[in-house]
């Protein structure tokens, strides 16, 4: 209760979090730290909260932020005496003060706002964006959520963050990444900096899952994120070739899956392979899944709105066209429950087979993407609409 009367001094409010079991809060009050006025009420806040803690005899640190946040305290904390063993400490180990300098020992103002993400002038270009990004008061603002919390850097438990697991590189991080973001669109990497390599590295490895959105404590989507600057990419260039294979692959699939005979001696021949490779970018040393016939599917029945349906199946790209035999079970596996099943079909006269539009997010191509997904959704909904549910055999194309 003291604490939020002090926030309400100041005009502001907080958000508490962490680990109250043990007696250690982290309390975050709501400031906006590129104005010069919210910096001073920070410093009023942290000042008045020290007291506080003091006066109850708890301790101003209890996991982070040792160093340049609470180091300027110590000696009010410690006592002259103590700060100075520190300092003898820190002159005999490291007489040159190289090593961490400014930190515990001789530290500068918590509020120097040379050291804040947000320096005096710090202004953030929000371009003209393919996404809504209201929410966060602009694709700028969905950026800075990050406040460098690092839940994105653990290694055990949930699913964040994949790619960071993989080769233990902060640029591969959600965190690296949206620093990586946030000085480009602030200036602090040049001009066009979000076309360059470097953003192109960071986001490279990112593979869409959405476990950063469910589980940083902010709420960072990074799978969003990357495809809307893949979006400003392209809107200026066009996608390297191999990346347009996968995502057009809805479209000249239902093609291509006439020749599967014939696509699939490339797992067969290495030559063939070593031509893929070349012209497609798929590695040779690598099987690809072998391509259906076109006519798999044709022998199940197609839902529509003249007869009585329990159960609507939607066949996604990759089960349809590699592993239909998925679809027939799952069909199969309706009619065992005595739900009437049939395959969800296109209502927009043409023949092509439904997609969700994932293999087009997935390159940044958000009109193609919602154009697929326009077709899905008219399709779709006239069985919602009739309260029949839509059965899907891949989450990433059903949700």
């Amino acid at each position: 209760r003291r604490l939020d009367a002090i926030f309400e001094k100041h005009g502001t409010s907080g958000t508490w979090y962490a680990h109250a079991s043990v007696g250690t809060l982290h309390v975050r009050p709501i400031l906006n730290l590129k104005l010069n006025s919210e910096v001073k009420k920070m410093r009023e806040i942290a000042e008045e909260t020290f007291e506080m803690v003091k006066q109850y005899k708890g301790s101003h640190s209890g996991e982070h932020g040792d160093g340049i946040v609470r180091s300027e305290f110590h000696e009010k904390m410690f006592g002259i005496d103590i700060v100075g063993a520190f300092q003898e400490v820190k002159k005999l180990f490291d007489p040159t003060n190289i090593m961490n300098p400014g930190k515990i020992v001789q530290p500068p103002a918590m509020d120097d706002r040379s050291l804040l993400r947000f320096k005096p002038g710090y202004e953030i270009d929000d371009p003209k964006t393919k996404f809504n990004w209201d929410l966060w008061g602009g694709f700028g603002g969905a950026v800075e959520m990050c406040n460098n919390n690092g839940a994105c850097r653990k290694l055990r438990g949930g699913a964040m963050c994949p790619s960071y697991r993989a080769t233990r590189d902060e640029q591969h991080s959600t965190r690296g990444r949206a620093n990586t973001l946030r000085l480009a669109m602030s200036g602090q990497l040049g001009a066009n900096a979000l076309a360059k390599p470097e953003i192109e590295e960071s986001l490279r490895y990112c593979v869409g899952c959405k476990a950063c959105r469910r589980e940083c404590p902010t709420g960072v989507d990074m799978a969003r994120m990357k495809i809307e600057v893949l979006a400003q990419k392209y809107k200026n260039e066009q996608p390297p070739f191999h990346d347009k294979v996968i995502a057009y692959f809805p479209q000249y699939a239902p093609l291509l899956s006439r020749v599967s005979g014939a696509l699939n001696l490339r797992n067969e021949i290495p030559a063939l392979a070593k031509i893929s490779e070349w012209l497609f970018g798929l590695d040779s040393k690598q099987r690809m899944p072998n391509w259906a016939s076109h006519s798999s599917l044709r022998s199940l029945p197609e839902a529509n709105q003249e007869e009585a349906t329990d159960a609507v199946v939607f066949a996604d790209c990759f089960n349809r066209y590699f592993e239909p035999d998925n679809v027939h079970a799952a069909i199969e596996v309706l009619f065992a429950g005595n739900r009437r099943a049939g395959l969800l079909t296109p209502l927009d006269g043409n023949k092509r087979p439904l997609c969700c539009g994932r293999t087009f997010l997935s390159l940044g191509l958000v009109e193609q993407a919602t154009s697929e997904a326009n077709r899905f959704v008219e399709a779709a909904l006239l069985h919602i609409e009739r309260g029949i549910p839509i059965v899907g055999l891949e989450p990433s194309c059903i949700l």
